[in-house]
This record gives C-alpha cells, structure tokens and sequence, in this order.
C-alpha cells in the first residue's frame, strides 16, 4: 500500500510533459550512430540541463550493421511476380550480386534444436540436400540459419508466423552479445536472411510445397565496426553505492513504443528523482545505442569499460523496454531477480492493482550486468494483454514492432503512466533508509534449482548443495550492504550465467544455473553426435568445478 510520501512523490509525475517528450524524441529515426539518433540524444540533454543535471556523452567502439533496399523476385507456372520483403541485419550483402535458387519449405522441427547441443558440435549432421535452394521457415533460430547454410542453401527466408499484418518486422538473427568473445564471432550468418509477412510467407510456402517456385532475392547489408554513442546522467547518493537505470534509443525507424516511450520513462524518472534533496544511494540513467543494431553492445560494453565499479557499488539494474505501447494493459509478468522479486511485485500490486507473478530467467532485453554478478528490477512492465487487437497474433508484441508503424500516437498514456509511476516507486523504495535486497530469497532459489538437478549426472552436486546450504544459514540476511553485494554476485553468477565475470554469455537457451541445465538438457533430450556429448560431458565438469568455486569464495566469507 503507497504511503502519503510515495503517492505525494508518485504525483508529481506530469503525463503532459511525458508525451511531450516523447514526441520530441520520436520526431526522428533513430539507427544506431545516426543522425536521428544523436538529435534525440540532444533533445533529452538540453531537458537534463534545463532541470540543473549536467550529463555526460561519450562514445564506444560496436560491431554493427545496418540494412537498406531489398526485392523479392519468384516464379510459378512460368508467371514472374514480386513480393515485398526486408533483409534482416548482420546478412552479407546481395544487392550487385543477387542469389536465386528453388524454393523449399523446411519446418522448424527438420533443424537441430536451438540448443547448447549446436556449440558441442557446430556442424550439420544431413547431408547438403539444401544445396543452391531458397528455404523457407517460420522460426528465427540462429541455429536454423547455420544449418541451412551447413546443407547447402543459398538464402533463408522467414515467413512470419505470428498476426497476419502487412508490415514486414525488422530485426537481425545472431547468437552472440555486443561485446563477443573470439570463438562467437561465427555465430553470426553465413547466407543473407530475408523476411515476409504472415500472408505472403503463407502463399509462398504454398507454392514451395507444389514444388514449382523459384526465388531471386537482393539486398543491402553492410557490417561494420562504428563509434556509438552513449548518453550518461548521474545523480550522486550519501554512499558510494548507485542504482544503474537504462532504456535504449536507437529504434528501428521511429520507435515511438521499441523505445521511445522508454527512454521519455527514464527522462522522467531523472528529472522526478533530482527533485530529492538527499539519496542514501546514487542513481545513474543511461540512454543505450546499439541495442537494436549490435546486440545490446551499449550495456554491453559499458558493463565492460566500467566493471570495476558496477562490480564494488552497483545494487541493481533497471531496465526500461517497450513501456506504455497500446493494448499493454497486462503487468502478470514480473521480471526480477529473486532478491528484488518481493520489492517489485509489490510495486506493482500497488500502482496497477494487479498480482503480477515471478517471471525468469531472460537472457536478453540489456540483461548485460548478469555475468558480473548484478541484480535486476525491472526488465520490463507492461505487456501485451492476451486477445489484444494490437498484438501480433499470439508473438508477444504489437503489431508494429520493429516497423515503419511504430510512429507516436501508438502509445496508451494511461498505460505509459502506470509504468512511469511502476518504476519511479520501485526506484523511490529501493531509496528508503536501511533497504537492502533480500538475499535469502537468492539463496532460496539457487539451492532449489540445484535440487532439481539429479546429482548422479553431476559428481560432487551434492557436496556443492550442503557448502551452499551450510553458508545459506550462516550468512542469509546477516550482513551489511558490502558483505551482502559480495555474497549476491555469486549467487547470481551461479544462477544466470556460464562464463566469467568479466565476459558475456551468448544468447542460447534460459534457465537457471545455465552451464549444467542447459547441457543436461540436450544429453537428455536429444540424439547427439559423440564428439557433442563428449565436449557436453567435459563441459559439466567444467561447470561443477565453477559452482564448487563459487561455493567455496562463499565458504570463506
């Protein structure tokens, strides 16, 4: 229940001054780098300014791409049509050299498995039977478009299975993060891939499946490495210690909902929390770029350039992501780590009425601070509510994502203000005198999800449990803010993530404790060359050894 200082707080929060903004800064199509990009950037500087905050532009180094024109040509009983279709992102380009093949239809279920299996191997175990074809599918996996290339085929195209809207949604396939390793950079396409919307791609797997269609596709795609930029605004605390909130502004053109209407949140939020005469923590927002056109690169790479302090001071991240969109009225999905599940589940209840329920894990949505250990609050808010007429089909998302369509005015202010207030609350409380994330809930969650795992697949499982168990009841919510962090950054390495602290995990499978689940899974579940259950095998040991080293930092604590 809000008490008077909350709701006092809560209603200082001008809905006029929020479409405003976020008018302002969906006049522009904002790629990542663009022109459009830095001119918002400008817009929301100058109102920081304007309100006495003095923030901060610098610029990175991202793996990026970008797309332009594209055609579609095919054949059928001798008569020549075109279709309208995008290319998605990190394609080689075909635009002076155009690809044409017999078309095919391959079902989802006729390539591996989008699982950790694909990196044990990472070879196609079917002969080249697509060879010089044009496929056709409806699933996005990244793993599909590798093994298409692996058979032989010369395109991919995605037929869109979701609503039956004209549009055609932009977006890009890839395993990686922004900031990859060596060993991901062949997770990105081999074969440029394509996409069409719900009806065309039905009429074309139509005509595929007669066996009759011959397919000539170009376009433009360029990748390459580019500055991005990245716009800071910092507001100190009592304590070395800060809240880290972002929200992406590069859009696929207009982006008035994939993300204006977040980054209008997050302006909100800095210009309401700067009104505070004193915070025992600092608050930083970040306006990202290259999360739409480089894999989250601007979380990414911040997590990297700034990991010393996020890994010291860094309580938590809130992440701002297609807040406020039309038809949004669903807040059942509480996304949070588990020590700030009970805080965010209760702002919700609070501002919305609603009892929304623990969502997780999400390896995507800017979740870049995971493999340092830091908590989230926050992935999102609003949803598209089930049986929507502004959903697509039953995707997830709205209609227009990732369109031309996503314009102002796609937006629901009373939708958008429920989460402007969601968050400012969540933040407000996070603020209050002698908070402190609850850590036992942590710790709850990651000895249950060990517990799930059968111990004779992975040897010493059971002795990890009882260190862990034996450290639960020794250390849960018993500590100051200092010992807390240190013992919640293991506790979510150990439950989020396979690689190091200091790197990214790729983008393959969710679950917790990944690096055991994710491969026990595939050993369990799938028919596996001997090379891929041999390297899964190692792996697992290799993670058992990661889990008995975290529990062992945690021993001596």
């Amino acid at each position: 229940m809000l008490n008077d200082t909350e709701r006092d707080f809560l209603s200082k929060l001008n809905g006029t001054e929020i479409e405003r903004d976020l008018r302002e800064i969906t006049r522009y199509e904002r790629p990542s780098g663009s022109e459009g990009e830095r001119l918002a950037h400008d817009y929301v500087a100058s109102r920081l300014e304007e309100n006495g905050m003095n923030p901060s532009r610098t610029t990175f180094p991202a793996w990026t791409f970008s797309f332009g024109e594209a055609r579609m040509r095919f054949w059928s009983q001798g008569k020549e049509e075109s279709h309208p279709v995008k290319i998605w992102g990190y394609s080689p380009d075909v635009w002076e050299k155009p690809v044409r093949g017999k078309a095919v239809f391959v079902p989802p279920e006729s390539f591996p498995p989008d699982s950790i299996a694909w990196f044990a191997d990472r070879s196609s175990r079917s002969a080249r039977d697509l060879e010089g074809k044009i496929v056709l599918s409806t699933t996005r996996s990244a793993v599909a478009i590798r093994d298409a290339f692996e058979r032989g085929a010369f395109a991919y195209v995605f037929c869109w299975p979701y609503g039956d809207e004209d549009v055609i949604h932009e977006s890009a396939v890839c395993a990686g993060w922004g900031a990859a390793l060596p060993e991901d950079v062949e997770l990105y396409p081999k074969i440029p891939v394509f996409a069409v919307n719900h009806i065309g791609g039905n009429r074309l797997m139509e005509l595929a499946a007669s066996g009759d269609l011959d397919i000539e596709l170009r376009g433009r795609s360029k990748s390459e490495v580019k500055e991005l930029p990245l716009l800071e605004a910092r507001l100190p605390g009592d304590s070395p210690y800060f809240v880290l909130l972002g929200s992406h502004m590069d859009a696929k053109h207009h982006g008035a909902t994939d993300n204006g209407t977040g980054c209008a949140l997050m302006l909100a939020l800095a210009l309401r929390f700067s009104s505070l005469k004193r915070r025992p923590f600092g608050l930083r927002f970040c306006w990202w770029s290259g999360h739409e056109f480089s894999k989250y690169a601007g979380s990414s790479n911040y997590a990297l350039e700034r990991f010393g302090e996020l890994d010291e001071h860094c309580l938590c991240y809130i992440n701002a992501d297609v807040p406020g969109a039309k038809g949004s009225e669903d807040f059942s999905q509480v996304a949070a780590t588990p020590d700030f599940m009970a805080l965010a589940r209760g702002a919700v209840r609070d501002v919305t009425g609603q009892d929304g329920e623990h969502f997780g894990p999400v390896n995507s949505y800017d979740q870049s601070f995971y493999n340092i250990g830091v908590s989230s609050c926050f992935i999102w808010s609003s949803q598209t509510a089930p049986g929507s007429p502004h959903a697509s089909g039953k995707g997830g998302m709205p209609w227009w994502w990732h369109t031309e369509e996503d314009t102002f005015g796609k937006h629901d202010m009373k939708v958008l203000m429920q989460d402007c207030r969601l968050y400012a609350l969540g933040t407000h409380r996070i603020l209050e005198p002698g908070w402190l994330p609850d850590d036992r809930a942590l710790w709850d969650r990651l000895i249950g999800e060990l517990e799930k795992i059968d111990d004779r697949q992975v040897p010493g499982l059971h002795s990890i449990l009882i260190s862990l168990k034996s450290s639960r009841e020794r250390l849960a919510g018993k500590s100051g803010l200092k010992e807390r962090l240190f013992v919640i950054r293991r506790l979510n390495q150990a439950l989020y993530c396979q690689r190091a602290p200091y790197f990214q995990d790729f983008r393959m499978g969710e679950a917790y404790v990944p690096g055991l689940s994710l491969p026990l899974e595939a050993l369990a579940t799938q028919s596996l060359t001997d090379r891929a259950k041999f390297v899964l095998d190692r792996y697992i040991l290799a993670q058992r050894n990661r889990l008995l080293s975290l529990a062992q930092e945690l021993e001596r604590c």
